[in-house]
């Protein structure tokens, strides 16, 4: 929720310096061999935010989907142990009530 936050504020801050800067025009120059036309200020900077926001989601997506598998493993694993634990617990409730209802020890002989 808070990269929501902070992504949306950029943008906001990216849209309102666009709005100022609407008839700023700009020349990039790579090198000596190189050289863009004119283009608006706001065109590039939203260019190279979300540029910037590929890169990164790029970067971080397989971690992220690690985690994910990470996560869904150990969900199953704990509704599995939860199934043993639950079993468990039937058996022992079961043989406590067929040992109450055995019959008396021989001890009157």
């Amino acid at each position: 929720m808070i990269r929501l936050l902070f992504i949306l504020m950029v943008l906001a801050l990216f849209g309102a310096a666009g709005y100022a800067n609407q008839e700023q025009m700009i020349s990039l120059h790579f090198f000596d061999w190189i050289q863009t036309n004119p283009v608006k200020l706001y065109v590039i900077a939203a260019i190279t935010f979300f540029v910037g926001f590929l890169i990164s989601a790029l970067l971080f997506c397989p971690s992220w989907m690690n985690a994910l598998l990470a996560k869904r493993k150990l969900k199953k694993r704990i509704e599995q142990l939860e199934m043993d634990l639950d079993r468990i617990r039937s058996l022992a409730l079961r043989e406590k009530d067929s040992s109450s209802y055995a019959s008396p020890s021989k001890k009157d002989e």
